[in-house]
């Protein structure tokens, strides 16, 4: 596991999703589609096995992929986020890699708050290609792409998600996948 200086828990796509306290980590990987997961203690990840983490927080759960982006790349997984939504408020992010794009997106009460997806296939900077409701104040403030990082966990911390994460609560789920 790596954290930031600040104790962010480093990943590339997370998932927050607000509760009653009563969801579990089994429920979210139902909802989810990652039914085929089990928790493990080597939190480091291994070859051929695809990791993603829990944890909880306040009143939100946070699901983190792995740098390798395993959990954005599964052609399901942002419908099941819109499924998700309709009984959980949730808000996604997915953070740059070697490119400038990022992606993030807030349910409120069964409702699409906002989208900001800006992709950047040719790495010549990102372009913003689907802008859908009013800007969060916050996001005057921050800087996509350079600081991206710190700009999605402004956004996370408005909207009322603490994304101080300490290390014994994170719980890691993987998978065996055969690679060539």
């Amino acid at each position: 596991m790596h954290f930031s200086n600040n104790g962010i828990f480093h990943g590339a796509f997370f998932i927050f999703i607000k509760t009653d306290g009563t969801l579990t980590d089994q429920e979210v990987m139902a909802y989810l589609g990652l039914e085929n997961y089990r928790l493990t203690a080597d939190t480091k990840g291994k070859k051929d096995y695809r990791n993603f983490f829990i944890t909880k927080i306040g009143d939100w759960i946070h699901v983190i992929d792995d740098w390798f982006y395993h959990l954005y790349h599964l052609k399901y997984i942002k419908k099941n986020i819109e499924f998700l939504s309709r009984k959980y408020d949730v808000f996604y992010c997915v953070l740059p890699d070697s490119d400038d794009s990022y992606e993030f997106v807030y349910y409120k009460d069964n409702q699409l708050v906002r989208k900001c997806l800006a992709e950047d296939p040719n790495y010549k900077g990102a372009q913003i290609i689907e802008d859908i409701g009013t800007p969060f104040p916050v996001e005057k403030d921050i800087s996509f792409p350079n600081k991206s990082f710190e700009a999605v966990f402004d956004m996370a911390t408005y909207l009322g998600i603490d994304v101080n994460h300490k290390s014994a609560n994170i719980r890691c789920y993987e998978k065996y996948m055969k690679t060539k």
